[in-house]
């Protein structure tokens, strides 16, 4: 009954992204400081009960934002800057 889950700075990719398809009680999703990038987030699309991730900010075009918001339209996506050290 995994509901959030945080996987800040690890090594996921997007490869790994189907994988979590598989908890369809997820809700809350935590990407900063990992490999995934915001275009990655489309394969999430078949996940109900997400309705929040937090991703590392990358730059994107308008065109590629409104193709994410389209795939997860009940979801809120919060880019987060990542401190370069």
């Amino acid at each position: 009954r995994l509901r959030h889950l945080n996987l800040n700075g690890t090594q996921i990719t997007s490869e790994s992204l189907p994988l979590l398809a598989t908890l369809p009680l997820l809700e809350h999703l935590s990407l900063v400081g990992t490999g995934v990038n915001y275009l990655d987030l489309t394969v999430l699309a078949e996940m109900p009960n997400l309705s929040r991730i937090a991703i590392s900010a990358s730059e994107c075009t308008e065109e590629e934002m409104e193709h994410v918001i389209s795939a997860l339209p009940y979801c809120e996506i919060d880019m987060i800057p990542v401190q370069q050290s």
